[in-house]
């Protein structure tokens, strides 16, 4: 507020499209009496070419201009009253509402200025996310989490029961398990039943129509059932059923879709992922276009694909998951099938949760409170106990401890 008034702002936009009568809502709801100005190429305008584009009178009528924090000049170099914003809108409108304009700078995105500030409304958002009344919604966010666990029936109880509690504390929404025995298919419902009482999570089943209609009354999803079978499924009624969506017309699929209608089961078609170049992942991303008009969730299981590549899972796993939530897929099933595989629950649920920050605040999954990076740092200038490292060069840091310094060379 000035003087009794709302601050005057205007919001430098480039091409992203928005409901101009919300956003002025929620920036009123900041304090702030809002114009917008949509400027074209916004990223490739020097300063003096950006004022250019900005009414005469700008810094007359408004006491603050919020350039996108993505703009790579200094936002002072366009107008004294500008300031960066963040990289997102909804992130910026979040900021906003509740830390107030005084927290935005002229160099840098709130997002580098105040990454305190952007991991606090991070776990706002994502509490929210999750809060969210439906295990798979219809489209993302949230883009949910399900672990696998193949089953053998020979499994030390205990053992499972701690690898269990283990994928529930690295973030999965829902635990399937898995019978590949007639031993392991015998024993699924008392797992179930044994999850459901310490877990906490979400179960799931995946097996044949006698598996999944004997723990029915114990898994919140049942896998994986061929579109045609849904008709006859009324005893899985409430529960979600992941289709396999893979082969035929789709009009097959949007039978079993009404079929399931009429049972009462909430499907979940799956396009199944393929591994990459061959046979390849082209096929089922253009069936997951076909799909997205269906009005029914899009589940895909990453491990198909990740586990099918020399390499590591915390990168590829990451790129699958931002692509498929571009898809509108709103669940990933992850397996921890091998060594490498280790880990993927974690970095499917961080890989999740940064996707589902960048769709909530329009921006890319950066810079969003939660990361993947593990082998590799943003930034190579570390400060510790005395200790220091630098970059020198593109392959070798610089250790400085106690008055020495010691030269290493990455590729050795």
């Amino acid at each position: 507020m000035v003087g009794g008034r709302p601050l005057r702002a205007l919001l430098v936009l480039g091409d992203v499209e928005i409901d101009e009568g919300e956003v002025r809502r929620r920036l009123s709801r900041a304090g702030l009496d809002a114009d917008f100005v949509r400027v074209r190429g916004l990223a490739f305008l020097e300063p003096r070419e950006l004022r250019a584009e900005l009414p005469e009178d700008v810094d007359e009528v408004y006491d603050v201009i919020i350039l996108p924090g993505s703009y790579p000049w200094s936002s002072s170099l366009v107008s004294p009253r500008a300031v960066k914003g963040a990289e997102g809108l909804g992130l910026l409108l979040e900021v906003l509402e509740r830390f107030g304009v005084g927290v935005l700078g002229a160099e840098r995105p709130v997002e580098k200025s105040r990454p305190d500030v952007v991991r606090e409304l991070a776990g706002e958002e994502l509490a929210r996310l999750r809060a969210s009344p439906e295990l798979i919604p219809a489209s993302p966010p949230p883009v949910r989490v399900m672990s696998e666990v193949a089953v053998r029936g020979d499994e030390d109880g205990e053992e499972l029961a701690s690898r269990l509690a283990g994928l529930a504390e690295d973030g999965a929404d829902v635990i399937v398990l898995a019978p590949l025995t007639d031993e392991a298919a015998r024993r699924a419902p008392g797992l179930l039943e044994g999850a459901r009482k310490t877990l906490g999570v979400a179960l799931g089943v995946d097996g044949a129509a006698e598996v999944q209609r004997a723990c029915a009354g114990l898994a919140d999803v049942l896998l994986s059932a061929r579109p045609g079978s849904l008709g006859s499924m009324a005893w899985a009624r409430g529960r979600y059923v992941v289709v396999l969506a893979d082969e035929g017309d789709v009009s097959a699929v949007t039978s079993a879709v009404s079929a399931a209608a009429v049972v009462g089961v909430r499907p979940v078609l799956d396009p199944v992922l393929r591994p990459p170049v061959s046979p390849g992942l082209r096929g089922a991303l253009r069936r997951l276009e076909a799909l997205s008009r269906l009005p029914a969730p899009k589940m895909a299981g990453i491990s198909n694909v990740v586990e099918l590549m020399d390499a590591d899972t915390s990168g590829s796993s990451a790129m699958l998951v931002f692509l498929l939530a571009e898809y509108g897929v709103s669940a990933v099933l992850v397996e921890e099938a091998s060594d490498k595989a280790r880990g993927l629950t974690a970095e499917a649920r961080r890989a999740a949760d940064m996707a589902s920050l960048a769709m909530a605040w329009y921006k890319p999954p950066k810079d969003v409170g939660v990361g993947l990076l593990d082998s590799k740092l943003k930034s190579l200038s570390l400060s510790a106990g005395g200790a220091r490292l630098e970059p020198s060069g593109r392959s070798a840091v610089t250790v400085s401890v106690g008055g020495r310094e010691v030269r290493v060379d990455c590729r050795d």
